[in-house]
């Protein structure tokens, strides 16, 4: 089957866009060009189809899976094919939010068909390749005419924490409008894919593709990883073909550098950036794209020339090294000092400069004799060394040690010269020399990267450097060692170290200084009572009786009478019964006062419980939810304290209102308020008034988005549409600035979207809201009939009051309005959104499905002409019934009047 049997057909209409001719096709997807039917521009359309995982069905329109894309390529994740929509949608989603103007602007996406599709803008011109096909190379001015175009665009991506991925002279597309370079067909997707399969398609492109990206698993890209293909890029358009594949590079890298590809054509500065930028390891390159732009702009700067000089690599006994296992010289028990900077002798222009035909450069170390020694009056001695060809040495220099105390300075000979007989390198230019002058050791500090030494060392030979050392450092940073380069020797005796002080006696006890001081007591005196004598009655203030003796003389007196006993027991009776009635009375009260007790507990575990859940709704911004809490403590407990603070705190909430984040358009004076995200019941309770049947009430979670606060006016759709009129109803005019727009069909709000996506210079993704979104707005955390109660209030909405035109009124209430009211002119809800009961319905972008299904949390993909929409809040001309926020009504897309409007909503 061909690719252009697998592409849709040229006349098909595509959610809103005209399908016009093919612009490309691949293993991955199918690109078209097409129109947008409403806004009448061209747009490049983008469709998921991997071609491996899917096939076109009988109707040649719908994607379907195959065998193959069924099957999960790991346990517990989706089949491949479903995985991969999901990238190639999350690839779109941050894609939007890129708005650079060399990077190809993504508009929107959505799906279909059971496919994806990206839109993109469509711009006029050619690629980089076909350009490149025609004139074989490019100029330095035009490199760096494209660099200046590049290097910002992919800054901005990897702003976004993006990759290119993909980027080729095919996908650098030079605008015919302004000549501007623009990145296209990011490769980010085919990238994930590519570790599910390797043949779903070409997941690398040869010459372009780092090391990185030959590896499926793993996590090492990074900036360096675009930074690499741009440097593939950079060295086609200098030598005419790119580089091999990176595998190629990695045990043996036959790919000449740019420097001598391109000496005498471009700059030095240019041609070496191109070689860090092509290093295969990817810690070689530059890490960010801002320092590849620093290194353009500080190469051309004199002084910078020595730090990206290529210095060759050298045979180490040149270099007056020891050998690893030598031992110590007297020379290395010798301080030493600092080396003067070692810099090259005034050379020719890097662009004049080529090598000889041996290969090879001559070096003078000149070095200060030792005391004592037979050197000139400047202590100088001067010894020319031969340097070998850096490709017949396995050697690098980045540092060296000296057997003489010595400060040294390095000379290139001239290219045609050769060392003269004495030793000495005879130079046709200037033998002006940059040194420093030695310095004390104590006053140089090391190197960067030689770890510090300790204030004290031992003296004698320390171990030094070798040459073996330094093997895998990076050639370009020889000479910045050897400028650098300290030779740091300690002396004196040896360091004893730190020695802890001890302490010279323990911690005495502390002492009491009141020791051996008696100190007063007291002894408390007692006073015995007086105890009466033997059983006399004691008469006084206290007025004792002896009760013993009366009972004897009544027991003595009755008996003689007969009935002193039974008296006597009566008495006792008595007394036990009175002693029963105070145990029983006791006991009531306590059993009552326990009643009480726990009662009072009960009632303010009650209220500490209901004022717990006011004070939550209060602090959720729930103000509604609030009210009704604090309403039913008032009746549970009329007389409680607790109400007046209460009660205060919710008009404090209610003068401060809902704090929301809002964001304002300029150029249309739209503004939308911040909505958090949450969960909700959608629908109506089956006891609410006026419940319809396709108001089933069930759960619902939406994400955080941002919806304008009034309905869209006239003023602001009249920039889209100028020509556009709202009319009149019965002489009533609806078409002021100030008043929300309306006779505007389901494709004329959406269209109008699309406008302020793309063409209104917003930098945002606008859309109507889905029937979950505004529902969840319309409540703003109640659940009553409205967001403010249950019963109509023409101080929040515009709706079918006494002033109707149509006849239609409720009750004898008046909201001010015969028809459409200014946007904003009733109390807005807990969100700080107006008009969300009344006024005008309003469009959503979602297909009215009656069982609620799942159609209410997403936008339809259908054609305007196809299936039925909803409308939500009821308009002026409706009553309380149709004002609910529950309320649903469904629409034919193309039907349009005096009573239907739209608001817009701004992804988060």
């Amino acid at each position: 089957m061909t690719e252009e049997s697998n592409a849709l057909p040229a006349g098909f209409s595509l959610h809103r866009y005209l399908i016009d001719s093919i612009l490309g096709a691949g293993g991955f997807g199918i690109t078209y060009r097409a129109i947008h039917e409403a806004l009448e521009n061209q747009v490049a359309l983008k469709e998921y189809f991997p071609a491996e995982w899917a096939y076109r069905d009988h109707d040649a329109i719908t994607v379907r899976a195959n065998a193959q894309g069924q099957i999960p390529a790991r346990s517990g994740e989706p089949a491949c094919y479903d995985w991969g929509l999901q990238r190639f949608l999350d690839e779109a989603k941050i894609l939007v939010q890129i708005n650079h103007p060399c990077v190809v602007r993504v508009r929107d996406y959505f799906t279909a068909n059971g496919s994806a599709y990206i839109v993109m803008e469509y711009e006029a011109g050619e690629s980089l390749s076909a350009l490149l096909q025609r004139g074989g190379i490019l100029p330095e001015n035009e490199l760096r005419h494209l660099l200046d175009d590049v290097m910002p665009a992919l800054e901005a991506v990897h702003g976004q924490g993006y990759l290119h991925r993909d980027l080729k002279p095919s996908n650098l597309y030079i605008r015919s409008a302004d000549d501007r370079v623009m990145l296209i067909d990011f490769g980010a997707a085919r990238q994930a894919l590519g570790r599910r399969t390797r043949s779903v398609t070409s997941v690398v492109t040869p010459g372009y593709s780092p090391i990185e990206q030959y590896v499926t698993v793993g996590d090492d890209y990074g900036p360096w990883t675009d930074i690499y293909a741009l440097g593939a890029v950079l060295y086609r358009c200098i030598t005419g073909a790119p580089p091999i594949e990176a595998p190629g590079r990695v045990l043996k890298d036959p790919v000449q550098p740019a420097v001598e590809c391109g000496a005498g054509l471009y700059s030095r500065s240019l041609l070496r950036v191109v070689d860090k930028a092509l290093a295969v390891r990817p810690e070689e390159r530059f890490q960010t794209v801002a320092a590849m732009r620093e290194a353009l702009r500080g190469g051309d700067q004199p002084n910078n020339r020595a730090d990206f000089l290529q210095v060759p690599q050298l045979r180490p006994e040149l270099l007056d090294l020891p050998a690893p296992n030598a031992a110590p010289s007297l020379n290395d028990a010798l301080p030493r000092s600092r080396p003067s900077l070692i810099v090259l002798e005034d050379d020719p222009p890097w662009d004049d400069r080529q090598p000889d035909q041996a290969g090879s450069q001559l070096w003078r170390f000149e070095k200060p004799g030792l005391p004592g020694s037979s050197a000139t009056s400047s202590n100088q001695s001067t010894e020319t060394l031969s340097v070998a060809d850096e490709k017949s040495s396995g050697w690098t220099l980045a540092d060296f040690d000296t057997q003489n105390p010595a400060s040294a300075s390095v000379a290139v000979a001239a290219p045609d010269s050769s060392p003269p007989a004495n030793g000495s390198a005879s130079l046709p230019w200037s033998e002006t020399r940059w040194e420093q002058p030695d310095q004390a050791v104590s006053q140089v500090r090391p190197p960067a990267w030689e770890e510090p030494r300790p204030a004290s060392v031992p003296s004698g030979p320390q171990p030094k450097l070798s040459g073996a050392t330094l093997l895998n450092r990076p050639p370009h940073s020889a000479v910045e060692h050897l400028r650098q380069a300290t030779l740091y020797k300690g002396g004196g005796s040896p360091s004893t170290g730190l020695v802890r002080p001890e302490s010279s006696a323990p911690f005495s006890q502390p002492i009491n200084r009141r020791e051996g001081l008696e100190q007063p007591q007291s002894q408390p005196k007692t006073i015995a009572p007086i105890e009466p004598e033997g059983d006399a009655i004691a008469y006084g203030p206290t007025r004792q009786v002896n009760w013993k003796w009366i009972l004897i003389m009544v027991c003595v007196i009755a008996g003689l009478s007969g009935g002193g006993l039974l008296g006597y027991e009566y008495f006792k009776t008595v007394q036990e019964e009175q002693r029963r009635e105070a145990v029983k009375k006791q006991q009531a009260e306590e059993e009552i006062a326990q009643r009480a007790q726990e009662d009072a507990q009960r009632r303010e575990a009650d209220i500490a419980d209901r004022t717990q859940k006011f004070r939550s709704s209060l602090a959720s911004h729930n103000l509604i939810a609030a009210e009704l809490n604090l309403e039913r403590l008032a009746e549970a407990y009329p007389d409680h304290p607790v109400l007046t603070t209460l009660r205060s705190e919710l008009r404090i909430a209610e003068q401060q209102g809902v704090s929301t984040k809002t964001w304002v358009d300029e150029k249309t004076g739209i503004k939308l308020a911040f909505v958090q995200g949450g969960c909700f019941n959608m629908g109506s309770p089956p006891s609410e008034q006026d419940r319809a049947s396709d108001e089933s009430a069930h759960q619902i979670c939406v994400k955080n988005f941002w919806i304008s606060t009034t309905e869209t006016t006239n003023r602001q759709y009249h920039r889209f549409k100028p020509d556009h009129s709202s009319g009149s109803f019965q002489g009533r005019p609806l078409d002021r600035d100030v008043q929300p727009v309306v006779n505007v069909t389901w494709e004329n709000a959406k269209a109008f979207t699309e406008w302020l996506s793309w063409e209104a210079g917003t930098g945002k993704r606008f859309r109507l809201p889905t029937e979950a979104e505004w529902e969840y707005t319309a409540r703003s955390g109640a659940t009553t009939r409205y967001y403010w109660g249950n019963e109509i209030d023409p101080r929040y909405a515009n709706f079918s009051d006494r002033n109707d035109p149509s006849g239609a009124s409720v009750k004898s209430l008046d909201d001010g309005q015969a028809v459409t009211a200014p946007v904003g002119s009733y109390l807005a809800n807990r969100f700080g959104i107006s008009d969300m009961a009344g006024n005008v319905w309003e469009w959503t972008c979602s297909e009215y499905d009656r069982a609620y299904s799942g159609q209410e949390q997403g936008c339809s993909d259908k054609p305007a002409t196809d299936g039925l929409r909803v409308v939500r809040g009821g308009s002026w001309n409706n009553g309380p019934g149709d004002l609910r926020s529950a309320k649903r009504f469904a629409r034919k897309p193309d039907q349009r009047d005096a009573m239907t409007g739209f608001r817009v909503v701004m992804e988060e």
